[in-house]
């Protein structure tokens, strides 16, 4: 009798057990579907939070990232905000 896998319980045949296509395609298709899943939640908008000031960590919203303005430059045409020392960020 096969073993199944802890996360996604696929089947896992015995070394004494034959191939069998069905199981494999089975296998297959709970991939398939996880991957489906997964691709559809990285597709799903994230919010931008630009700010001198940050809200406390126990109020920040789910899927949000936030980035503290450290320092702005006034150019003439556009104004760009040094985010981090090792990171700007253009506003257009």
């Amino acid at each position: 009798m096969s073993n199944h896998t802890t996360n996604y319980n696929l089947v896992k045949p015995l070394q004494t057990e034959s191939y069998n296509v069905d199981v494999q395609n089975g296998n297959m298709d709970i991939i398939d579907a996880n991957l489906k899943s997964l691709a559809a939640q990285s597709l799903e908008k994230a919010s931008l939070y630009i700010a001198e000031t940050l809200p406390a960590i126990a109020d920040r919203k789910e899927k949000t990232m936030y980035l503290k303005i450290t320092d702005i430059v006034n150019a003439n045409t556009s104004n760009n905000l040094k985010v981090s020392p090792t990171m700007g960020l253009k506003i257009v």
